[in-house]
């Protein structure tokens, strides 16, 4: 309580200068985020797109969709070249051209609510407290507000990434079947991201883009380390090692895949093992705070009446 009481009047004392540093703050991040839609466009950006362009039309019709006369891959490419909040919002799953727009808007939607629901929240029910402590209170909720759509961010790329975790061991099989089929490399890839397109349509896209950026002449483990990159999971990072380590080696690569695989279906085993154990540690809370509150009353009802009965009468 003596801590509370300290940091109460503190705040009080120091409610000027607190105010002021989380205005600037709000002010310099809305600035911030206004600037980067008038700044000049990047020449070289401009030169990288005008020959995305050019190049698109050679893969649409077997990579992926087109949109807007560029390939959604090509324009990963470009991205992961340039970063930046457009790289953030296409490995959330956002790839369209006014995504950064609705964002930047997002976030100032979310601030001005946020804001303005606590200064009016707290003059309506609260109007005693100092409108010094009202503002500060505000533009704190207001920088919370413009920090939760990268919160919202964060968690749909971790979705992703474990959405492509769970496929990637089927995809996985199907690559060594195609391989011990005879196929090469490249058209393994092609065919398997081609055949789990409807069950995982998220692999079936980073499957497609290592064979895209084959076909345009980039190396195997350039190619693979940036398959890496895009899914930053132990999994895929095991896989892209390997097919480094058999690339630069000259070993045989079915040979690995084939021992891979079964790691991989031993490791799919042994979370889903995980998982079960941890189930019934999962069930014990609403267990204990709704069921069994629940089943006593239930059992102790009839007694407790005979007994209210008994000593009343």
């Amino acid at each position: 309580m003596q801590i509370i009481t300290t940091l109460k009047e503190f705040l009080s004392s120091q409610t000027d200068i607190i105010l002021l540093i989380l205005v600037f703050i709000c002010v310099s991040l809305l600035i911030l985020s206004i600037a980067g839609f008038f700044t000049r466009a990047d020449p070289i950006d401009g030169r990288l797109r005008g020959t995305a362009k050019q190049n698109a039309a050679d893969f649409q019709g077997t990579f992926g969709r087109g949109r807007g006369g560029e390939n959604e891959l090509t324009q990963q490419l470009l991205l992961e070249q340039k970063g930046g909040l457009r790289l953030a919002l296409s490995d959330a799953g956002f790839t369209a051209e006014y995504a950064p727009i609705y964002y930047t808007i997002f976030q100032i939607g979310c601030a001005s609510i946020m804001a303005l629901t606590t200064y009016f929240g707290i003059t309506m029910f609260f109007p005693a407290v100092d409108i010094k402590m009202v503002l500060a209170v505000s533009a704190g909720n207001a920088l919370i507000g413009f920090m939760l759509p990268n919160f919202f961010l964060s968690r749909r790329k971790a979705k992703r990434m474990l959405e492509v975790e769970h496929s990637f061991p089927d995809a996985l099989d199907m690559l060594l079947v195609s391989m011990e089929a005879g196929a090469s490399l490249d058209g393994a890839l092609e065919r398997v991201g081609r055949e789990i397109g409807r069950a995982h349509p998220l692999l079936s896209q980073h499957l497609l883009s290592i064979g895209h950026e084959l076909r345009a002449g980039t190396s195997r483990e350039a190619a693979f380390r940036r398959f890496g990159k895009r899914i930053p999971t132990d999994d895929v990072r095991s896989f892209v090692a390997l097919f480094v380590q058999t690339d630069r080696l000259g070993t045989s690569v079915a040979t690995a895949l084939r021992v891979h695989a079964d790691e991989m279906r031993t490791k799919r085993v042994l979370r889903a093992e995980e998982k079960a154990h941890q189930l019934p540690v999962k069930l014990a809370i609403p267990l204990v705070l709704f069921i069994l509150p629940a089943l006593m009353l239930v059992i102790m009802t009839p007694a407790i009446i005979r007994i209210a009965n008994s000593m009343l009468f």
